[in-house]
């Protein structure tokens, strides 16, 4: 598997970061996964899952680089409060030549655990790994929740809104007050990997513009576009 989604984006009213902790080391017996750390494990034959509580203080992302001397394949999970998966994949290696796989998804503040398991039926496979982690919290000015129109922040003209995207929360929606007829102006900037979906809607939930973006946090996309209404309200 390669990077999940680095999503974040900025939408100025038009629609429009970055922190590091000091890094830590333990080892895997306590059980804990630390952002921007390393944990040195062991899976033996026949063990169960070996399981670590990761906690993310804030909304941000996470990349998680993990090394596998465990002969044959093991597999690697995070997984959220609601034992819901992020993710889950296979790395395949041995001690001679070791699997890799890196990892980078944004996540909503809460606890999740990231679990090392075999998945073959006898469960012998065994050998050493590294976990190491880092963190990168994302401030925004989203008041969460904002997932529909009936929860919508307000946006106000001229106003800058820097949002946030994650596993947990895929959807932001805005909402502008047309008082006369006129045309919107919107400018956004979006750093999340591959697509973002920009949807303008009126109050009978009938959509009057659509457009697909691409970006990436290296290489943002861009749309400036006008949308010409008549008085309303409208949700971005």
């Amino acid at each position: 598997m390669t990077s999940y989604l680095k999503r974040w984006f900025v939408i100025m009213a038009g629609l429009f970061l970055c922190m590091a902790l000091g890094s830590t080391v333990v080892t895997a017996e306590e059980n804990t996964l630390p952002l921007n750390g390393t944990v040195n494990g062991e899976r033996l034959s026949g063990q169960g899952e070996l399981v670590y509580k990761m906690v993310v203080p804030e909304a941000g992302n996470v990349t998680i680089d993990f090394t596998s001397m465990v002969n044959d394949r093991i597999y690697i999970a995070l997984k959220d409060s609601m034992n819901e998966d992020v993710f889950n994949t296979g790395v395949s290696g041995d001690a001679s030549s070791p699997g890799r796989e890196f990892i980078s998804v944004d996540l909503e503040a809460g606890e999740y655990r990231f679990v090392v398991y075999d998945a073959s039926y006898h469960q012998t496979n065994h050998g050493k790994f590294v976990v190491k982690t880092s963190f990168t919290p994302v401030k925004t000015n989203d008041i969460e929740p904002n997932n529909g129109t009936a929860e919508a922040q307000p946006l106000k003209f001229g106003q800058t809104t820097k949002g946030f995207l994650s596993i947990q929360d895929e959807v932001d929606v805005y909402e502008v007050k047309l008082t006369k007829a006129g045309r919107l102006q919107l400018d956004l900037s979006t750093y999340v990997d591959e697509q973002i979906l920009l949807f303008v809607i009126d109050d009978m939930n009938q959509q009057v513009y659509y457009k697909d973006i691409s970006g990436s946090k290296k290489n943002p996309g861009k749309l400036v576009h006008g949308v010409d209404l008549e008085p309303g309200t409208y949700y971005i």
